[in-house]
């Protein structure tokens, strides 16, 4: 149901054991899991989010993620550098840019 982000849970870790090579698959279950949480990305939403990079270390929604939870800790640094790493990957005029050079 819609807005029950607690109920795709169950339905993320099946899509992970029948698609672990898909990084989208794993960045989502990682946003989904922090809304639930409703405590950021710290703890298990990041780990997810560093095994879609381990599947994809392009992954453009991973890193940024990532980004905003280095940024949540206050690792200035490692946000940088993640940011960096999402401005290679995407057009200099797009959105995704923008907030990574807002960040």
């Amino acid at each position: 149901q819609l807005g029950r982000p607690q109920d795709a849970l169950p339905a993320y870790a099946q899509l992970e054991r029948l698609r672990p090579d898909d990084a989208q698959v794993w960045s989502q279950h990682a946003v989904t899991l922090a809304m639930v949480k409703g405590e950021g990305l710290a703890g298990e939403p990041e780990a997810l989010l560093q095994r879609a990079l381990a599947v994809d270390p392009r992954h453009v929604p991973a890193l940024a993620l990532l980004a905003a939870a280095a940024q949540e800790r206050g690792d200035a640094a490692s946000a940088r550098g993640l940011w960096t790493r999402v401005l290679a990957e995407v057009p200099a005029d797009s959105d995704v840019a923008a907030q990574a050079n807002e960040s």
